[in-house]
Order: structure tokens, then C-alpha cells, then sequence
């Protein structure tokens, strides 16, 4: 084998650092060679979930605090929760994953009503826009065993828009009914233009509300808050085209036709003769046409040959 000469030093360099690799791959020991079973691991973390998260949480990333939370959360002791709501008021890092990331933590495991207390003084102490998905998920958690009046009370009286969408939120999460006695009302004093915000947060709440009742279309609660939802697309509301979309595309889901109307009339028409659909669709996607054929649904892609063979 011919030598490397130690005038080339890029050579020598490798040669080093291989030998180096060797020499520390053998000097590392044995038990520390042989790789963690990882649901070894997660055994270890959950006999003591108090211990697993101050090591996680002395970690930089925010994966490792993200793990570490998430070992309380599953563990569903009040200990565990009282440790949470601590770093959701105070958080170390990333405060807005952090909550977000908390809330639904909340919301997934610690669903009692043994736990509601907690959650009332934490929403008291943070309404603001950061913690929208805390009273979203908490709330939601009140109404599994206590009903839904204190859900219902923010979406009736709170002057915050948004508690209030986040209340109209926490219903439809739940599949609450209850939900549709507000929503005539707050479609009737639906806030102005200037108010962009509330107005599109508003729309997403009241969405998922009439789409969580949709199996309840004929009953008179729903009808009543259906049409509401459908005025919404009047003029004088003054939304935009991609809000009215949204509009048209949660009433389509819930009726269960492929229309996309984004005004009233045609909604109101297809209400009052038992879900047929009318045949004027007005200013819809449905009176698109291209060399005759009318297009419907979601998504629409046409393809045109442009190439010179084509130009005759």
C-alpha cells in the first residue's frame, strides 16, 4: 500500500479524524453503546411524570417542553394540572405555542367537571386574544357534565366578540344544541365592517355550529338559526367574497347539496322547497360556464391545449 505523504494535509486530515472516530467509538462504554427502549423509556417517564418534565423542560427545544407537558397531561391528577396552569400563566419560552399547545392539553385530558374551578379562575385571569383556544376548549370541558348555561351566558352577554366566538365554538365542539338559541340574535347584530376580525371569527364559530346540528336541519331551532346564518350573505352585511364563500361552503356541507351560492335568495328558496334546488342560481359558482358546461363543486381545473397544432 503506497504511504500517504504528510506534505498532503487534506489526507492527513482525514486520516486523523477517522482514527480519532475509531478510538472514540471504543472508548465509549458498553451500556451506553446499547440504544433506550423507547417504551422503556415512556414507562420510566410516567412512574414519576413530576421528574420527567423538569428534565424535559431543561431541555432548549420546544419539542422537549411540549413532551414533558404532555406526560402530565396523560398522567389526569390535579398535582399534574396545578403544575400546567403554572407554566400556562408563566410561560418560559414561545409563550403562544406554549398555551395553545396547553389548552388543548386541557381540552383532551383533563375533560371533568372535578376540574372546572381551575379553568373558571384561568379564563378570569387571561382573556386575551392569545387565549381564544383555552376558553374554547375549557368551556367545552364545563358543558360535558354541568350543561351548557355558563357557555351560553359569554355567548349572550360578554361585549368581547371574540369570548363570545370562542363560547359559540366550545357549544359546536360539543355537539351542544343549545347553540342554536343564540344564533339568531348574533347573526341580527352582527358587528360592522371596521370590526374585520370579529366579523370573520364570528363567521367561523357560527359555522361550525350550524354544521354541528346539521342532523337537526327540519327541527324549528335550527331553522330559525339556519336562516339567520343564511341573511348573513345579504348585502347590506357587507362581507367579503372569500367570508361569503365560507358561507356557502358550510351550508353546503350541512344540506347536503353541491350548491355554492353567495347570496340569500337561492338558500332561502332551496329551504322552502324541501332541499330542491332552484334553477336560477343567481351570482354562484354554479353559473360558470365554459363552451357550454356549467361547473360545479369546490375546486375546478380546466386544461387547455395551447400548443400550434391546436390553432386551426
Amino acid at each position: 500500500m503506497t504511504p500517504i505523504p504528510m506534505s498532503d494535509p487534506v489526507q492527513v486530515s482525514v486520516r486523523f479524524f477517522l482514527l480519532a472516530a475509531v478510538v472514540g467509538a471504543l472508548c465509549v462504554p458498553a451500556d451506553a453503546q446499547r440504544q433506550i427502549d423507547p417504551k422503556k423509556l415512556r414507562r420510566i417517564d410516567a412512574e414519576d411524570p413530576i421528574k420527567a418534565h423538569k428534565k424535559y423542560m431543561a431541555r432548549l427545544a420546544f419539542m422537549y417542553h411540549t413532551k414533558g407537558r404532555m406526560i402530565l397531561a396523560r398522567a389526569r391528577e390535579p398535582e399534574m394540572l396545578d403544575v400546567m396552569i403554572k407554566d400556562y400563566r408563566r410561560p418560559k419560552s414561545e409563550s403562544e405555542y406554549t398555551r395553545y399547545t396547553l389548552a388543548f392539553m386541557f381540552g383532551k385530558y383533563y375533560d371533568g367537571w372535578m376540574y372546572a374551578d381551575h379553568f373558571k379562575k384561568l379564563r378570569a385571569d387571561h382573556q386575551g386574544l392569545g387565549d381564544i383556544w383555552l376558553w374554547v376548549n375549557t368551556l367545552a370541558n364545563d358543558d360535558r357534565d354541568n350543561g351548557a348555561a355558563e357557555a351560553l351566558q359569554v355567548a349572550r352577554e360578554s361585549k368581547n366578540l371574540f369570548l363570545k366566538a370562542a363560547a359559540i365554538e366550545a357549544m359546536a365542539f360539543r355537539d351542544r344544541p343549545e347553540v342554536l338559541e343564540v344564533i339568531p340574535k348574533i347573526c341580527a347584530e352582527f358587528p360592522k365592517p371596521k370590526r374585520a376580525g370579529e366579523r370573520r371569527l364570528l363567521i367561523g364559530a357560527l359555522s361550525s355550529a350550524i354544521f354541528a346540528n346539521k342532523d337537526s336541519l327540519r327541527d324549528e331551532a335550527m331553522q330559525k338559526a339556519i336562516r339567520a346564518y343564511i341573511g348573513l350573505l345579504a348585502k347590506d352585511v357587507k362581507l367579503d367574497r372569500s367570508a361569503k364563500l365560507v358561507i356557502a361552503r358550510f351550508l353546503a356541507k350541512t344540506i347536503g347539496k353541491d350548491r355554492r351560492y353567495i347570496e340569500p335568495e337561492p338558500w332561502i328558496r332551496l329551504l322552502d322547497q324541501d332541499f330542491t334546488p332552484p334553477k336560477r342560481a343567481g351570482n354562484t359558482y354554479t353559473t360558470i360556464r365554459f363552451f357550454g358546461v356549467e361547473a360545479e363543486g369546490d375546486r375546478i381545473c380546466y386544461l387547455v391545449d395551447m400548443s400550434n397544432s391546436m390553432l386551426k
